[in-house]
């Protein structure tokens, strides 16, 4: 049983997680290195992180007793340590709101992390707003700069902040061809 929840054991040896800002422009990349460092004791964090991020709604303690782990532990255990791993790497200003980011509900990290996630990538007004600014206002590509990456890279904008304009199949290739050298857009619209 103790096995069970000792293969999710966050490793807090040898951990060079920085502290996350509290910065939007910072969350992704923050989120990306904590989903890697605890995915390192078991892959299954990843599941449970996505859990987190698809969560409609809060993620109680309640709920989270309700989930058993092995013989005698619930996910409410991995909430702990994981809220107790978070708050280690948080600005001063998320730390200082803990219990607010926490849901009211000391100890869970599980709502830690969708809030934060819900705050900084996925879901606020203030990200999609921004994403949408950020889309609208892409640009082409700095001298030098990999186009199919900077393609690539505006495409995951469209399809997180312009789902409407995927519907138009016309409005999207124009917006492309605002985004890509202007030599490759002459050549497209000339030699269709």
């Amino acid at each position: 049983a103790k096995d069970a929840l000792a293969q999710f054991k966050i490793n807090r040896k040898d951990c060079d997680l920085k502290k996350f800002t509290g910065k939007m422009a910072d969350f992704k990349m923050w989120k990306k290195r904590l989903i890697d460092h605890c995915a390192a004791s078991t892959g299954r964090w990843k599941e449970i992180f996505k859990m987190c991020e698809d969560s409609e709604g809060p993620i109680t303690r309640h709920y989270l007793e309700s989930l058993h782990i092995g013989s005698g532990y619930s996910a409410w255990s991995l909430a702990e340590d994981l809220e107790n791993f978070l708050v280690k790497h948080l600005s001063d200003g998320i730390y200082e709101r803990r219990e607010a980011w926490c849901g009211g509900e000391d100890g869970n990290g599980f709502e830690l992390y969708r809030n934060l996630f819900r705050e900084f990538e996925g879901g606020s007004t203030l990200v999609r707003m921004g994403g949408r600014k950020l889309l609208n206002s892409y640009g082409r590509p700095q001298r030098g700069e990999d186009v199919q990456k900077h393609f690539e890279d505006w495409q995951i904008l469209l399809s997180k902040f312009g789902a409407d304009l995927m519907m138009n199949p016309k409005e999207c290739f124009y917006r492309s061809l605002e985004i890509i050298p202007a030599e490759f857009e002459e050549e497209i619209v000339m030699n269709p």
